[in-house]
């Protein structure tokens, strides 16, 4: 079994309204400030027609542009480059990497698509979106589902990138330019702890804004069982230079296991570039964290030492280490003649694979949104869909139904969160078609 920390580095997000119904387009608009009463709003009654949701009541508060910057199912056929929709875009320089495709028949919502990050190695699939324009309400939720199936990393010391929020992507290189947001999924090969930590990347270094371990600090792994993982990050980025933002994780993981919520309340002064954030950043980007190269050589200055189970590569064979070898300088024999401590497993080098998959990315430069979830009490939730805003003012909001995974018969409560964050008091009731 795998134990992984995901570290989850949120930078300041500020999106662009848009409208983005299922996979679609973008459209600026110029951002005039929304009302948000600083009361939760009421539950909803909700009705459905023609697949349009409405919902009524009070202190919904108003939305600058009902639809989201984009929903992306990744519409187009088993095959294709992600990229070839239009919205997403890939480096102009020359590359070895294969850009992610559109891969049908694995999604948990029937008949929808994902984006295939799976990778082998050190290939890294990468599209990114500039200006898409986050600085605009210096505000962020994203909401997507990512398969992880990383089982062949069991003993190897990876750190895994599935998304980052940046102020600019490099055109040429498709590198990041500072300030910048990571998600990533750490193995740090001991099987022993595993949590989730939020951090700002800067070119001098990082700084943590938020930690937990799975929500109830227990030090388990979090990302050893292979399955779907929902992710949600609200970023309030606050005024640049000032430390007056604030940011707030929720992790739920197969069979609905709510990891928790993390909030901190003060973020990191964005220096670089001195600008905010605004690009996106789809990939996989896959480094060993043993001796940082894109191998995973057997290193003896390896500081912290090799845990039992760790594998290696030496001189073109792979070893497991059958006993652990202790911090740097308690150990000075290379795994070839080292039968104390590794074991030859494979007569040529280890490889390895994994299986990644982005689902439902829900993207927004505002906190107001309709979520569709499996409990009245929000507190409780652990499984919710995103629904797809169509207009919304303070007493009336319609949005496209989007059942998600939930099946027909299902009771489900529709919460509606308006600009502040307020949540409704209780989920609206409502039995699915």
């Amino acid at each position: 079994m795998l134990s992984f920390r995901l570290q989850l580095v949120l930078a300041t997000f500020t999106f662009l309204c848009g409208c983005g119904a299922g996979g679609g387009g973008t459209t600026a608009t110029t951002a005039t400030t929304p009302t948000s009463p600083a009361v939760a709003p009421s539950t909803p009654a909700v009705s459905l027609s023609s697949g349009v949701l409405t919902l009524t009541g009070s202190n919904f508060g108003t939305k600058v542009t009902a639809a989201p910057i984009r929903f992306e199912t990744f519409e187009g056929s088993d095959g294709d480059y992600v990229h070839s929709a239009g919205w997403w875009s890939i480096r102009s320089g020359a590359s070895s990497d294969t850009p992610p495709k559109i891969k049908s028949g694995v999604s948990r919502v029937a008949g929808q698509n994902v984006a295939d990050l799976s990778t082998t190695n050190i290939n890294t699939p990468t599209v990114f979106r500039n200006g898409v324009g986050f600085k605009i309400t210096k505000k962020a939720y994203i909401n997507f589902w990512a398969y992880l199936d990383l089982s062949s990393f069991d003993g190897v010391a990876v750190q895994i990138k599935l998304i980052n929020i940046l102020r600019n992507t490099n055109t040429v290189t498709a590198d990041n330019e500072y300030p910048d947001q990571s998600t990533s999924l750490w193995n740090d090969m001991s099987n022993s702890t595993s949590g989730t930590l939020a951090r700002y990347y800067f070119s001098g270094g990082s700084a943590p804004i938020l930690s937990f371990k799975d929500g109830i600090n227990n030090n388990i792994g979090i990302f050893n069982t292979p399955g779907w993982y929902n992710f949600a990050i609200q970023v309030d980025q606050g005024t640049l230079g000032q430390s007056d933002g604030n940011t707030t994780l929720y992790l739920v993981g197969p069979g609905y296991t709510k990891y928790g919520v993390s909030t901190d309340s003060t973020n990191v002064m964005l220096i670089d570039g001195g600008d905010y954030l605004d690009s996106l950043k789809l990939w996989q980007y896959l480094q060993f964290r043993t001796s940082f190269t894109n191998s995973y050589d057997f290193l003896n200055a390896y500081a912290a030492g090799y845990p039992l189970n760790s594998r290696v590569n030496y001189i073109g064979k792979g070893y497991r280490c059958i006993l652990a070898t202790g911090p740097r300088g308690s150990f000075t024999l290379t795994p070839d003649v080292d039968t104390t401590h590794w074991q030859e497993i494979s007569a040529t080098p280890l490889t390895i694979s994994d299986t990644v998959y982005i689902d439902s990315l829900y993207i927004d430069n505002s906190f107001a949104r309709v979520e569709m979830c499996d409990s009245p009490v929000w507190t409780t939730r652990t499984h919710c869909e995103m629904q797809i805003p169509i207009s919304w003012n303070s007493v009336q909001i319609s949005a496209t139904y989007k059942k998600g995974s939930f099946s027909s018969g299902d009771t489900v409560y529709f919460f509606v969160v308006n600009e502040s964050g307020n949540v409704s008091q209780a989920g609206g009731s409502f039995t699915l078609p």
